[in-house]
């Protein structure tokens, strides 16, 4: 059992890892100590205080960079449904590879082969479901685009 859990939550980890690097892939965190010698200014795009050109108060100014690459709520949709094909896909992989070792297990008696079709039936329910959302999102955004470039 624990072999099972560390392989799962290894898993968990490294699918969280390709849904924060697609959802955020210009992220450019940078994070500064303090030092005891002069002051190290981050670069411009950054989050976090800097002092922008043309300030002579020598106050520090606060200049939020948006970290996602869209700007409407189409493209917001397009990356959150790619990050979940990306987890997903793998999880999907090892289901195919599961009903595979049903049917193998199966050795021919029709209580187990049923069981087998039944879970076949369902991941390919899942996997259509998966794949179907993201090209249901793209031709809905295609076409409010089309829409509204019309007018």
């Amino acid at each position: 059992m624990k072999p099972l859990l560390t392989i799962f939550t290894l898993t968990i980890l490294f699918s969280v890892q390709i849904f924060s690097t697609s959802l955020f892939p210009n992220n450019k965190t940078i994070i500064y100590a303090q030092g005891t010698g002069g002051a190290v200014q981050p670069p411009e795009d950054t989050i976090g205080a800097t002092q922008l050109p043309g300030d002579t108060d020598g106050a520090q100014t606060t200049k939020l960079v948006n970290p996602l690459t869209v700007d409407d709520i189409q493209g917001l949709v397009a990356v959150l449904l790619g990050a979940l094909v990306q987890i997903a896909i793998p999880f999907l992989v090892l289901a195919f590879m599961y009903v595979g070792f049903l049917f193998v297990a199966a050795r021919g008696s029709g209580e187990k082969i049923a069981a087998a079709r039944q879970a076949f039936f369902w991941t390919v329910v899942g996997t259509l479901m998966v794949l179907g959302a993201q090209l249901l999102s793209t031709i809905l955004a295609g076409t409010i685009k089309q829409l509204t470039d019309i007018q």
